[in-house]
Formats: structure tokens, C-alpha cells, sequence
């Protein structure tokens, strides 16, 4: 037999706003506001957007550090594990925690995102134009 290499189908991530708003509202409430970023064409794949096409998905990021570093390397192992790095993911976890507990008591507001998750999936052709 013969061995290839094999690469999964990565499908564009479903972005549903009125979840990411749930998560920004949630990180005001430890003094942090979100830089809302223009969206582009990454260099790089993430299965994430397989997930986005199935579930309402949200994928925040937060600075560990001040300068930019590339993901995957030694700097990121050191910024992750540095004081900082791990305040910053213990806040990341409290604020999602808060995120999904805003879902579970909230029946309405998670219909909400589902309805629109629905609709972007149905219509990410024309959206992804609009962007």
C-alpha cells in the first residue's frame, strides 16, 4: 500500500454577532473592552469553522502579551505560562463560564442566537460577499 498525506475540508467559520456581543458584554464586566478587527483571509486553517457550521460557535481571543508573537513557537509557551498568560486564561474561562451561564438562564436570548446562526448558515454565500 501507499501512505498520502490527507487534509480535511475546512469550511469557512459562521460568525453569529449577537453571541460574540453576549461574550463582549460579559468581558466589560472585568473592565475589558474587545478591538473589533476587520475581518480577512487567514494564512491559516482552523477545524472551527467545521464547528460554526453546525452550532452557533464563538472563537475570542486575548493578549498575553504586548508585542505580537507567532502562535505555535517557543515565545507562546513562555507567554502562556508567564504570570500574565495565566491570568489571562483564567479570565478567559471565568468570562465564558459567565457566557454560557447568560445561555442556560436565558431560553430566549439562546433561541435568539440559534435563529440567527440558522440564517447565517443559509444565506454565508450572500454575507460572505457583503464582507
Amino acid at each position: 500500500g501507499s501512505i498520502k498525506p490527507y487534509q480535511h475540508f475546512v469550511d469557512n467559520e459562521i460568525v453569529t454577532e449577537s453571541f460574540d456581543a453576549l461574550f463582549e458584554k460579559n468581558l466589560e464586566r472585568f473592565g475589558l473592552k474587545i478591538t473589533h478587527k476587520k475581518m480577512k483571509v487567514s494564512g491559516g486553517s482552523s477545524d472551527v469553522g467545521n464547528v460554526s457550521q453546525v452550532v452557533p460557535t464563538i472563537q475570542p481571543s486575548l493578549s498575553i502579551t504586548d508585542e505580537k508573537i507567532p502562535g505555535h513557537s517557543h515565545q507562546m509557551v513562555e507567554a502562556s505560562c508567564s504570570e500574565r498568560g495565566l491570568q489571562t486564561i483564567a479570565l478567559g474561562a471565568k468570562v465564558l463560564a459567565l457566557t454560557a451561564l447568560d445561555l442556560i438562564g436565558d431560553p430566549e436570548l439562546l433561541a435568539k442566537i440559534k435563529e440567527e446562526h440558522k440564517y447565517n448558515v443559509e444565506h454565508q454565500t450572500e454575507i460572505i460577499k457583503v464582507l
